[in-house]
């Protein structure tokens, strides 16, 4: 799904993305990063990413660098993706935006 947030393209990513179902996520992320804007990846609900996901992130991160700009991804802290990011070192490309995971209601 794709909004507009302070004008900021938002791309939301909710489930698990690997190379059998990221293909969606990939077309929505490169026209995203083609539009000029800045852009923001919400994998807040995402509970896992494998390589093909960090690919188009990274293939993503470049493309905003070279218009001057950076990605940004917001996952929920603890989460998978959350800890790759963070074992990939991909905040040195990307900002990665951390947020306590919301707890589901007692």
């Amino acid at each position: 799904m794709v909004s507009q947030e302070d004008g900021a393209t938002v791309v939301k990513c909710d489930g698990m993305f690997d190379l059998h179902n990221c293909k969606e996520l990939h077309d929505l992320l490169m026209d995203a990063v083609g539009s000029g804007a800045d852009v923001v990846v919400d994998m807040v609900n995402t509970a896992y990413i494998d390589t093909a996901v960090l690919a188009d992130l990274a293939t993503a991160a470049n493309k905003m660098i070279a218009r001057g700009k950076r990605l940004k991804v917001r996952v929920a802290e603890p989460s998978h993706p959350h800890r790759t990011l963070q074992i990939t070192g991909f905040s040195v490309v990307m900002d990665v935006i951390a947020s306590p995971k919301e707890q589901p209601p007692a």
